[in-house]
């Protein structure tokens, strides 16, 4: 019985051996893009449709992935005025990749912050931007 159990337990290891030696499936990696923009501008740079193409492509090759816009704008001027730059710059991007047509709405989340808002008390170079993550 003894002998019995030691076999068990061998074939038992040597199945979770062979099974650790498939490499899982890894999950999408992260892609993350920025665009810039001109102080005071929410409008998009035409040079910027290589990296919108490219966001484009990482979200089609990664269907289960989601996509996070985030506006910013730099801590110049008042508040109420970088929030809603913050928010313009979030929604052209936004706009730009529903535009391309392949881009479900719901895979997509928007959001915007002014440099104030995090309470840094000085510019951040990229801070007038749009960072785009695709998970």
């Amino acid at each position: 019985m003894r002998h019995q159990r030691v076999i068990v337990a061998t074939a038992g290891f040597l199945m979770l051996a062979a099974c650790s030696s498939t490499p899982p499936q890894r999950p999408a990696e992260v892609g993350q893009y920025h665009l810039g923009f001109d102080s005071g501008s929410a409008s998009l740079d035409p040079n910027d449709r290589p990296t919108l193409a490219a966001i484009g492509d990482a979200a089609a090759e990664n269907p289960e992935a989601s996509i996070t816009v985030v506006g910013r704008a730099d801590a110049s001027g008042p508040a109420a005025l970088n929030r809603e730059l913050a928010r313009q710059r979030a929604q052209a991007v936004h706009d730009a990749l529903l535009a391309k047509g392949d881009i479900a709405p719901q895979r997509i989340q928007t959001l915007w912050v002014s440099e104030k808002e995090l309470r840094t008390g000085q510019p951040a170079p990229g801070a007038k931007a749009v960072d785009v993550y695709v998970q």
